[in-house]
């Protein structure tokens, strides 16, 4: 019997960096530091591609915004990482409205 080939396609997104997690908040929520700023609704990931949660507004002056996120989970540790999906994709797949 000969091997078989086995061919599994995986689709890889490429991340961008903007920023880390601060702290959490009261309101359930987690503030981050931001090296740009992103449109509101804008998915955050983990450097291994895991959604972390949702820009839900951004706060302070442009040149070193700060983000307010809703989390997805209760697991988001300050001093993560957060990055965005590269692309024009993702930005169409998180317009909100």
């Amino acid at each position: 019997m000969s091997p078989r080939l086995v061919f599994n396609w995986v689709i890889v997104a490429i991340l961008r960096r903007i920023g880390k997690i601060l702290s959490a908040v009261p309101s359930g929520h987690f503030l981050a530091s931001a090296e740009h700023v992103p449109k509101l609704g804008t998915l955050l990931f983990s450097s291994s591609g895991k959604e972390l949660g949702r820009v839900e507004d951004v706060l302070g002056p442009v040149s070193s915004p700060f983000l307010l996120v809703r989390p997805h989970s209760n697991s988001v540790l300050p001093g993560a990482q957060l990055f965005v999906k590269r692309g024009r994709a993702s930005e169409r797949r998180n317009k909100i409205g």
